[in-house]
């Protein structure tokens, strides 16, 4: 109602007493290595392991990394400058669960400046969405000669693409 939204820091941001979020440029490196190495084809596990090994903080100042960890930090919206408020609820004493329509939660696209692009991001989600049959942005390209001159290379696997996008890329 008041228009502010819960918010708690986390890698790449802290939060100001007005509930915005602020890019902590020292993090967001980390943030952006992650999402960039995902799309050049590193697993959640190689991504973790360099992580590791080159003593990137988290949030909490730990410097071991896991795959989990770097899956939770592509998923989460604010990366990329949404909010998505009331994700988690408390409904018993201390007992807090996915608020999977419990309660009224809200979602505020570009509510802050994003660390990431929202195309850096999108292209993450289609990867994803290839459930691991490949790695990395398969190329893309119009071929140039021959009988199938102006015709779009398709990588089948790459489950986020679907002939809207497929159009797109033919268009530019």
């Amino acid at each position: 109602c008041t228009g502010q939204y819960p918010v708690s820091d986390l890698l790449g941001y802290r939060h100001t007493k007005d509930g915005d979020l602020v890019i902590q440029e020292d993090e967001a490196i980390t943030v952006r290595y992650i999402f960039l190495a995902y799309l050049g084809g590193y697993s959640l596990n190689e991504i973790a392991e360099i992580l590791t090994e080159n003593d990137r903080p988290t949030l909490t100042g730990r410097t071991e990394w896991n795959a989990e960890m770097v899956r939770a930090i592509m998923q989460n919206e604010r990366r990329w400058g949404d909010l998505e408020a009331r994700k988690n609820i408390v409904i018993e004493e201390k007992k807090t669960v996915k608020n999977y329509d419990l309660r009224v939660s809200a979602f505020v696209p570009d509510h802050h400046e994003g660390i990431v692009s929202r195309e850096i991001a999108n292209a993450v989600k289609m990867i994803n969405a290839s459930s691991g049959t490949i790695a990395g942005v398969p190329d893309i390209s119009v071929i140039g000669d021959g009988g199938l001159k102006g015709f779009v290379t398709v990588t089948p696997a790459w489950g986020g693409v679907n002939a809207d996008l497929y159009r797109d890329f033919c268009k530019s």
